[in-house]
């Protein structure tokens, strides 16, 4: 089974199902944050009606910061983003990054020239806006302390904090980049994930501030004024029993419990049901054991790149060791509605009973979700907007989806995150400006008490 977990930047406590008095999706709009979808950005009227839209829901004011996806860069004006969004919103820090599809207003643009856009104002000194290359992040010379330099924030500052990355999977080394970012900020809860939209080397585009980069990643740190919840949900099946890897080099597996994986995996095919055997054909994955990471249960879902016919190795798109447990899994579109509405109806009960609220969302799914999951426009985002309707939310379809859980501890005893690459996940982040809903909760909570004689 696909690990489906919650928790937050400031605790691992898992939502608990209770009856829904209140719906989530009624709560009152946030102030401070605005979302708009564009369809077609190769239209300049539609891109400015989406500007105004989000000027409107800021009651007119400039945004400090702007998050932006937009949908591959094959489009005619997609080079004319930045310019546009720069003149006509004039955000203080804007960072953001191509996808196969975009996200937002309960809506999925799988195809054509999409553009999704979550923008705030918020306390600018709270907010650090930061690039990096890929030779700075996984080059033969890098190092932590070469990514320090390139982000150039001191760790000290955003103790506690939370961090959003957009990395590009076909320059950088991903998997390397975070355990060093984990490294420098390991008390900084990270999220983002794995830009799309690209096929080969440099065809990925990410933004920061004015510039359209083709390498590296971009990101953003935010102090403790910030907080998050992070859902994730998953799309698999186990399929046969859970296995040790016994030997392995690098990313190839040579033996599953002392035997070849090609005959551990015809094994399992053999005797699976047959609806499970069709799903295999088409659909077959590794969850790969995450140690420490994840909740319940271990896993973190790979794909299966080659099978050596004669040796029986197999190999997938991660690094193993051995000693770690692998399960075979099959992705199963009912199975991954089920997790994201069941997901997000415990949240909701959640926040509702610890009194909390959302001022905005990010969602990154999966390039393996969407149509060609569920066969119907839309799927994921109807789901969420059903929960959490008001909510101003952007997000895009991605090559991975990036979430931390506090799971080590440094020699000085504090609790330190560790941060992976998830797959076929629908991963949602809830963000609460902290400086903007205390007060709000205040007047809540005096509202709700009784008066005084």
């Amino acid at each position: 089974m696909q690990a489906e977990f919650k928790w937050s930047s400031r605790s691992n406590v898992a939502a608990h199902t209770q009856p829904v008095r209140q719906a989530a999706s009624r709560q009152r709009r946030s102030e401070g944050f605005a979302a708009a979808l564009c369809e077609n950005y190769d239209e300049s009227a539609e891109v400015e009606e989406m500007c105004n839209d989000i000027k409107a829901q800021l009651n007119d004011e400039t945004p400090d910061l702007a998050v932006v996806f937009a949908s591959s860069p094959k489009y005619a004006n997609f080079e004319n983003i930045l310019p546009a969004l720069h003149d006509q919103l004039g955000p203080n820090v804007l960072i953001g990054c191509s996808g196969s599809g975009v996200i937002g207003a309960g809506r999925e643009l799988e195809t054509g020239p999409g553009l999704s856009v979550l923008a705030a104002t918020c306390a600018a000194s709270a907010i650090h806006p930061f690039a990096f290359t890929d030779k700075q992040a996984s080059g033969k010379d890098a190092t932590p302390e070469s990514l320090a330099d390139a982000i150039n924030a001191d760790p000290a500052d955003y103790e506690d904090g939370l961090m959003i990355i957009f990395i590009d999977p076909l320059t950088v080394s991903t998997e390397y980049a975070l355990s060093m970012l984990d490294s420098v900020y390991p008390t900084v809860m990270k999220f983002g994930a794995l830009v799309s939209g690209g096929q080969e080397y440099g065809e990925n585009r990410m933004f920061f501030g004015d510039e359209l980069r083709h390498h590296g990643a971009v990101g953003l740190l935010l102090k403790r004024n910030f907080e998050a919840d992070t859902i994730i949900s998953g799309s698999e099946a186990p399929v046969g029993p859970s296995m040790v890897i016994t030997k392995a080099t690098k990313n190839e597996i040579h033996r599953l419990d002392d035997r070849s994986p090609l005959s551990v995996l015809e094994e399992v095919f053999l005797n699976a049901d047959p609806l499970s055997q069709i799903r295999m054909k088409r659909t077959l994955v590794v969850g790969l054991e995450s140690g420490d990471v994840l909740v319940e249960p271990d896993y973190v879902m790979r794909n299966i790149m080659s099978m050596d016919q004669e040796s029986g190795a197999m190999m997938i798109g991660d690094l193993v060791e051995e000693g770690q447990a692998l399960q075979f899994h099959i992705r199963d579109g009912e199975l991954a509605s089920q997790r994201l509405t069941q997901n997000l109806s415990d949240y909701a009960n959640y926040i509702r009973s610890h009194g909390q609220t959302i001022d905005a969302m990010f969602c990154f799914n999966s390039v393996a979700r969407g149509y060609r999951m569920f066969e119907e426009d839309h799927h994921d985002a109807k789901i969420i907007a059903e929960h959490l309707g008001n909510t101003p939310i952007a997000g895009f379809f991605s090559n991975g989806e990036i979430a931390s859980k506090r799971g080590g501890f440094s020699l000085l005893g504090e609790e330190e995150y560790v941060t992976r690459v998830m797959g076929y996940s629908d991963t949602l982040v809830a963000l609460r400006d902290l400086e903007r809903s205390l007060p709000d909760r205040l007047a809540s909570h005096a509202a709700d008490s009784p008066g005084r004689n």
